[in-house]
Order: C-alpha cells, then sequence, then structure tokens
C-alpha cells in the first residue's frame, strides 16, 4: 500500500500521485533513467523544496536525464550536462552542450526563467537584488 501524506495513493490528487510516482522511480534502482518532462502536474513549491534536493542526492548513484523547460529542475538541480536544443533556419536540430558554469550561454539558462526582465521584476516585486 503506497501513502501520500497520509492519504492512500488512490485517494490523492492526479498531481500527488505523479509526484509520487516520479520520487519512486528516482528512488529505486541505480540504472540511468529518462524522464521527459517532469515537472508536468507538480507544484512548483515541491519541486524546489524537495525533488530537487533528491535528485541532487541520487544523481551521484545514478544517471538522471530530463527534458525540462523547467529552471528547478536545470539550475537548481545543479545539473553537470546541459543540452539546449534550438531550430535553425532549415528546421534542423541544433544540439548545443553547456553547463551552468559556462558564461558564453548564460543568457539562455536565464531564459528557463522567463528571462533577465523576468528577474529583474521578481527583483522589484520581492524587494532583493538579483545578481545577474
Amino acid at each position: 500500500s503506497v501513502s501520500y501524506d497520509n492519504k492512500k495513493l488512490e485517494s490523492t490528487s492526479f498531481g500527488q500521485r505523479c509526484t509520487a510516482a516520479l520520487i519512486i522511480l528516482l528512488q529505486l534502482g541505480n540504472t540511468p533513467i529518462i524522464i521527459d518532462e517532469p515537472e508536468a502536474h507538480l507544484d512548483s513549491g515541491l519541486i524546489s523544496n524537495f525533488l530537487v534536493e533528491l535528485i541532487k542526492e541520487k544523481k551521484h548513484d545514478r544517471q538522471i536525464i530530463f527534458a525540462s523547460h523547467n529552471a528547478n529542475f536545470v539550475i537548481n538541480g545543479d545539473s553537470e550536462l546541459i543540452q539546449i536544443l534550438s531550430l535553425n533556419e532549415n528546421g534542423t536540430t541544433i544540439i548545443l552542450p553547456t553547463s551552468i558554469e559556462n558564461e558564453a550561454t548564460r543568457k539562455q539558462l536565464i531564459e528557463l526563467d522567463g528571462g533577465e526582465e523576468a528577474f529583474i521584476k521578481r527583483e522589484r516585486k520581492y524587494k532583493i537584488k538579483a545578481n545577474l
């Protein structure tokens, strides 16, 4: 029997069931795992407050590959290799390997969080100083 927040899994919301499935998948095994858009149907707070830490812990035991647009997974999860995909004018996919530390691709990574303007707006609203 699987429970989530002291409720039987079958009586939880779809998002909670997705969360439980993702946690189980990450916890079990040591073989590589590939998940497409793991953030789908998940609460942002849960991602940043719990799943990111679980990923940082588990990435030492297994290779974890996510196809994601979510900066919480990519940036806060301390991704070691990020593949930025784009299309050229011929419709061919261009793959640019990078890392968080690579300043040449920093602007593209900031776009995952909505771009520099989004940082500035959040900075004003929350009265914090983002260091771009």
